[in-house]
């Protein structure tokens, strides 16, 4: 009998141990994917900010 509760405490923790491990692998996915969207987000930021300096350069040259 012992030895079916040891497994069965086994068992959960192998468990525990997946479900703390998975959630640990979502959160670091999630960053990832957050800091990905804010690099694309700062790139096209730049390009339209580069548009924008150059589009006010050639207006100040006329």
């Amino acid at each position: 009998m012992s030895s079916m509760t040891t497994i069965g405490f086994g068992i959960f923790s192998i468990l525990y141990l997946v479900f703390i491990l998975a959630i640990i692998g979502f959160v670091i996915w999630f960053m990832v994917q957050i800091i990905q969207t804010q690099r694309a987000k700062v790139r096209v930021l730049q390009e339209i900010s580069s548009k924008m300096d150059s589009k006010s350069s050639n207006r100040d040259a006329f």
